[in-house]
């Protein structure tokens, strides 16, 4: 089976979305399909070869599958672009990879799918959907903006979601109606299918990992707490909030920092760099500049190393704590002891159904409201205080990270392709 993956972010850039596609694929290269990347331009500029004779043309050699960083703009006259690409490869699947903010925000590759059928002979189009968000149209464009996120699940003979909110949500949208996610008891399109994300950042430090010396580089004192903090900044994630409880923490003379492990904004949302600007400012205003350690962009590797040397890891997002959410996956991965933050009224703790476990409160990690400071701070001190507690949440939580493995994922997705040829 041949399988196109269409993306709007794939590394070198850096995104979870970039690092999902690669995942994927090489787990789908093991499992003996032939699949190939179409991608933004950017993703080629560190590492394509275009002197090597034995790739196809427009391809890098960074990875063992075919990579075309071809497309500048995604906007509608990438259509064309990508039509002659597909019709030079022939895929039997086309599969995108779909976050509104991996395409600058444009509806072209909503509407994709859609024009993509009217051509003779096409592939079969599947869509992962790693979130609802809609697109940018025009100012008042209101729910015009849906419209077009329904055209891509219409356009595509299978929807693949992450997650049970966004699950949730595509059931509303078909229904024509909107949803914060929180409706349950409403008719499933026959499209759709739920196959759970995986951690980008496995639990594999340097082969010269040493726990204490890491620590001690990173100037933490015998008997200091270290939280790590991991993820882009944005105003989804909380940092503000983790600040503030930092500050009351080193108030009452507990001896903690914070890490933040890895790049701070990722290649597709601008908004990160204004964010990160207000994060730093508050850091300074609140007197923690000695509190909080950077690490900037690492390897694998080395975020794994960070994320191992640190004692309790603090992720409070403000719409709740998700699978969706890479970052979280990974934490999981580790087996750190876990604060993060509830779900929404009307929403399960967890994100994924089925033969997945649910995020449980007091089993996996310790849960507090969104946007609560002092929550956050008081349920961080228990943890500091009860080390035997922080031991037994990690280990519920590397069990737990076992249902998110890439080889399961990979079987997950060939058997979705596989319906799309049964009969």
């Amino acid at each position: 089976m041949k399988v196109c993956f269409i993306t709007g972010e794939y590394p070198p850039m850096q995104g979870g979305v970039a690092d999902y596609t690669r995942e994927l694929a090489s787990s789908l290269n093991d499992l003996g399909v032939e699949t190939s990347i179409l991608t933004s331009a950017r993703a080629g500029a560190d590492h394509r070869r275009d002197d090597d004779l034995h790739l196809p043309e427009g391809a890098n050699r960074s990875d063992p599958w075919p990579v075309y960083s071809a497309i500048q703009t995604w906007n509608f006259r990438s259509w064309t672009r990508i039509l002659g690409h597909l019709n030079a490869i022939q895929p039997d699947v086309v599969h995108i990879q779909y976050q509104t903010g991996a395409y600058a925000m444009h509806p072209a590759i909503n509407l994709f799918p859609l024009w993509l059928r009217r051509q003779h002979n096409h592939p079969a189009i599947v869509t992962t959907l790693h979130d609802t968000l809609v697109p940018y149209l025009f100012p008042k464009a209101g729910g015009l903006r849906h419209k077009v996120t329904l055209a891509i699940v219409r356009g595509s003979d299978r929807v693949i979601v992450t997650n049970e909110e966004d699950w949730g949500r595509v059931c509303m949208l078909t229904r024509g109606g909107m949803s914060d996610g929180n409706s349950t008891n409403i008719a499933t399109p026959p499209c759709l299918r739920l196959v759970p994300i995986g951690s980008n950042i496995p639990s594999e430090p340097p082969e010269d990992f040493d726990r204490l010396e890491l620590r001690t580089r990173l100037g933490v004192q015998t008997g200091e707490v270290l939280l790590s903090y991991f993820g882009f900044l944005n105003h989804s994630k909380g940092v503000d909030t983790l600040l503030e409880s930092l500050r009351a923490l080193v108030t009452k003379k507990n001896a903690a920092k914070l890490v933040m492990v890895g790049a701070e904004v990722g290649s597709s949302d601008p908004t990160n760099i204004v964010y990160r600007r207000k994060i730093v400012r508050e850091i300074a205003e609140l007197g923690l500049e000695d509190r909080v350690i950077w690490t900037g962009y690492g390897t694998k590797s080395e975020v794994s190393a960070h994320l191992l040397a640190s004692d309790i890891c603090v992720l409070p997002f403000r719409d709740g704590a998700s699978f969706r959410r890479g970052t979280l996956i990974a934490a999981l991965a580790h087996g750190l002891a876990i604060v993060s933050t509830r779900r929404g009224p009307g929403l399960a703790e967890g994100a994924v159904a089925g033969d997945v476990e649910r995020l449980v409160h007091g089993k996996h990690a310790l849960l507090v409201e969104p946007a609560d400071p002092e929550a956050l701070k008081l349920t961080i001190e228990e943890l500091i205080r009860q080390p035997e507690l922080r031991s037994r949440l990690g280990d519920a939580a590397r069990q737990l990270a076992e249902h998110f493995t890439w080889p399961s994922i990979a079987k997950r997705t060939v058997s979705i392709y596989e319906e799309l040829f049964q009969g």
